[in-house]
């Protein structure tokens, strides 16, 4: 039986589908998309915490010492994201090496080390999309410190996404659950796969996500502002990344949590298989509620 429902709890909608929590004080599209625009100029994410990157008389400028060049050197001997990269590509029974060849869209590509990662590990070409400046700002500059040719990045909207039938692979990790056109975005991605390609997404579960919303409501009652949480943060850890994750994680202006099912059937709606059901287990799920992971990845083919 198919029950549907709607109600609101302070900032928190609630519906079959998804939780929705939105205090951007907007329910225009283009309102909500440039406060997430705005939070991601000011909190670049995934922040790389081997260097530091500012604009000083608006040239980038790459400030190094002695330890945080031997940081930045292990994660290019590491590959970039190794072990993020490989959980995102076992979603999809993946390994590296078969990224060797791919055209590859990386959509939402924050500071691009998603991007770059594929790169390195010889993909044909690999463009990296993404709406911020700041974000994509690091991401180049990683590029061209790094000497990669065959990744590119564009400063676009994934709402106005206009790509058909070509690419092998597209990535979408940590980012369709910011966005309050969703579908729209979604049908996007799907139309911009080749035939047999694969989709990756990575988000926000309905279940998972509920312990994070209610330390959300703790965190502001406890600190009443969010700079006062900011400055704890601060003062918790020194690795400015550490501040940036915790800032993403509990600070975001608008996100959703998906029901994973309800994922699936927009997937297989539109002529996809899904590639890893295993996951989707209940004990699986029960798992990552044990271990409070609240992110989840689903991969599917184009048929």
């Amino acid at each position: 039986m198919n029950i549907n429902f709607n109600f609101k709890i302070g900032n928190f909608i609630v519906n079959k589908d998804f939780i929705e929590y939105n205090e951007t004080k907007c329910d225009d599209p283009e309102c909500i998309k440039k406060k997430v625009k705005d939070f991601y100029n000011r909190y670049p994410f995934p922040y790389l915490n081997a260097f530091e990157i500012y604009e000083k008389n608006d040239t980038l400028v790459l400030e190094e010492n002695k330890k945080q060049n031997m940081i930045f050197e292990k994660i290019v001997i590491n590959k970039i994201h190794e072990k993020i990269m490989k959980t995102i590509l076992a979603s999809a029974n993946m390994k590296p090496e078969e990224l060797k060849n791919k055209r590859i869209l990386d959509a939402g590509c924050g500071s691009g080390e998603k991007s770059i990662y594929c790169a390195l590990h010889k993909a044909n070409e690999v463009l990296g999309i993404d709406m911020s400046e700041n974000s994509l700002k690091i991401a180049n500059t990683l590029k061209n410190y790094l000497n990669v040719d065959n990744v590119h990045f564009e400063n676009l909207e994934l709402e106005k996404l206009n790509f058909e039938n070509e690419f092998d692979l597209c990535m979408c990790i940590g980012v369709l659950h910011h966005i309050y056109e969703h579908e729209k975005v979604l049908n996007n991605l799907l139309k911009s796969l080749k035939r047999n390609g694969i989709i990756i997404l990575g988000f926000y579960s309905f279940l998972h996500r509920i312990p994070y919303y209610l330390r959300k409501v703790y965190i502001m009652y406890k600190y009443k502002s969010k700079d006062a949480y900011i400055k704890h943060l601060k003062e918790l850890y020194k690795q400015d990344y550490l501040v940036i994750n915790n800032i993403d994680n509990y600070l975001h202006v608008y996100e959703k949590a998906f029901r994973i099912t309800y994922l699936v059937h927009e997937l297989e709606e539109k002529g996809f298989r899904i590639i890893n059901l295993n996951d989707l287990k209940f004990t699986n799920c029960l798992r990552l509620l044990i271990q409070r992971k609240y992110f989840f990845l689903l991969a599917a083919r184009k048929m």
